[in-house]
């Protein structure tokens, strides 16, 4: 089952929900990125990754950081999400990682209790990829 995000992780998310929802605000435009082709976002990715770079690297905490930072990791996020490794819901039923949309579905039988005993039932589940490979679904 998936663990709970660390504290780093849920707090880049925070911000990286943030910059969403406030770039979508000022363009008026909505979710226009999912729309657009992949080199158009890398290349966007990769102006912010240079920026990041340059920030990292001056003397002192530069407060650009966090802002080029999130700007990549979203960038990455509409990449994946354009190319339909993300789900909006799900998780791997083997390892708790959110789905993929070319998760596979497979029939598992679980076990139930009842009051004449375990009782065996088919259950579809979903699993991604990684976790799938080494089965014999």
């Amino acid at each position: 089952m998936a663990t709970p995000l660390t504290p780093e992780v849920m707090a880049f998310a925070v911000e990286m929900d943030r910059a969403i929802k406030a770039n979508a605000d000022v363009a008026k435009k909505g979710d226009t990125w999912k729309t657009m082709d992949n080199l158009s976002l890398l290349g966007f990715m990769e102006d912010n990754a240079q920026e990041l770079i340059l920030a990292a690297t001056v003397d002192g905490p530069d407060p650009d950081i966090l802002r080029r930072a999130v700007n990549v990791a979203n960038y990455a996020m509409m990449v994946a999400a354009n190319n339909g490794m993300l789900a909006i819901e799900g998780l791997c039923w083997l390892c708790g990682a959110v789905e993929p949309t070319r998760a596979k579905l497979i029939t598992i039988i679980t076990e139930k209790d009842s009051p004449n005993g375990p009782k065996c039932e088919p259950k579809e589940v979903l699993v991604h990829p990684g976790c799938h490979q080494d089965m014999d679904v």
